[in-house]
């Protein structure tokens, strides 16, 4: 069965590419800029056009909790555009403390290599599920294939995907209590 929606979402998988450190603004923003840049950037990961990823009070929230820098002279610049970045991305399938703890990764700021190495990752996850997407699709007879059981194979994968995150979190909580630093030593793949 051919889906022309689904052949878009595949494609859409495969040429995703979130912006670099050096490919966000160079120049600090004001709060306005920040949404306007941040809401562009994010929106394919929105579900509906009245969700909102990002809003000045989530902003502050961030800030307030400690994960986001603080403004200069209320300017935003990379390491706080991409500080948001993540955490809005995260936060879609991690409670809020386990998103902190990425950022923060043992209380360093962040900086592109750590930054560039999460868009690596990301883009790396979306080509993995492309192809399996494509896999399934082709797979599946056509009188026994179907959208939904598509859709539940996906959402009991992003379940099982959300426990291993989560218990991955949890050894990185015993191993450096409050900072991750005993995991961050190890260098990244």
């Amino acid at each position: 069965m051919e889906d022309k929606s689904l052949d878009a979402l595949i494609e859409f998988l495969r040429g995703y590419k979130g912006a670099r450190w050096d490919e966000m603004p160079d120049l600090e923003l004001y709060m306005d800029q920040v949404i306007t840049y941040l809401k562009r950037l994010l929106a394919p990961f929105q579900d509906s056009a009245q969700e909102n990823l990002i809003t000045p009070s989530i902003i502050n929230n961030y800030v307030k909790a400690g994960f986001v820098p603080r403004p200069q002279r209320k300017k935003y610049a990379r390491a706080h555009l991409a500080s948001l970045t993540m955490a809005c991305t995260l936060k879609r399938v991690l409670p809020i403390e386990s998103v902190k703890r990425l950022i923060e990764r043992g209380g360093a700021p962040l900086n592109a290599e750590r930054y560039d190495q999460f868009q690596e990752a990301q883009r790396e996850a979306f080509l993995e599920e492309a192809q399996l997407l494509e896999q399934l699709k082709a797979d599946w007879p056509s009188d026994t294939y179907s959208l939904y059981r598509l859709a539940t194979h996906f959402a009991l994968r992003a379940g099982a995907d959300r426990l291993i995150a989560d218990r991955i979190m949890a050894i990185i909580a015993e191993k450096a209590p409050g900072s991750g630093a005993a995991i961050d030593a190890q260098p990244a793949k």
